[in-house]
C-alpha cells in the first residue's frame, strides 16, 4: 500500500513528538541538565510545524513516494534526538524537517 501525504506527515510529526517523549523521560533522570526539557519542547514544536506543513509540500510528497516507516530509521532517530540539545544549533524547524527528509532519503537509496 502506498503511503499519502496525510499519512506521511501524521507519521513525521508522531515520530518527533516520540522523540520528545523520549528527551522527557530522560529529563526526569537528569533534571540537573535543562537541555533534555529543551530539546523536547524544540521537538515538539517541530512536530506541530510538520503538522502545519501544506498537503502538497514536496518534502511530504517526497516521504510518501519513499514509503518508509520513519520510526526504523536509526540515522532519524538519533538526529531528532540531538535536536537543539546543544543550544548553538541555529536551524529553523523548516530547516531541521528538511535535513530529516534527506536522511530518509539517503537511506531509501542505500
Amino acid at each position: 500500500m502506498t503511503m499519502t501525504t496525510e499519512h506521511a506527515r501524521a507519521a513525521l510529526a508522531a515520530q518527533l513528538d516520540r522523540n520528545a517523549q523520549w528527551r522527557d523521560r530522560v529529563a526526569e533522570r537528569h533534571p540537573d541538565d535543562e537541555r533534555n526539557k529543551f530539546c523536547a519542547a524544540c521537538l515538539r514544536r517541530a512536530a506541530a510545524h510538520v503538522r502545519a506543513l501544506p498537503i502538497d509540500d514536496p518534502r511530504l510528497i517526497r516521504l510518501a513516494a519513499l514509503d518508509v516507516d520513519v520510526r526504523c530509521s536509526r540515522e532519524f532517530g538519533y538526529r531528532a534526538g540531538r535536536y537543539r540539545f546543544d543550544h548553538s544549533d541555529r536551524r529553523t524547524d523548516d530547516e531541521f524537517v528538511s535535513e530529516l527528509l534527506d536522511v530518509l532519503d539517503a537511506e531509501a537509496a542505500a
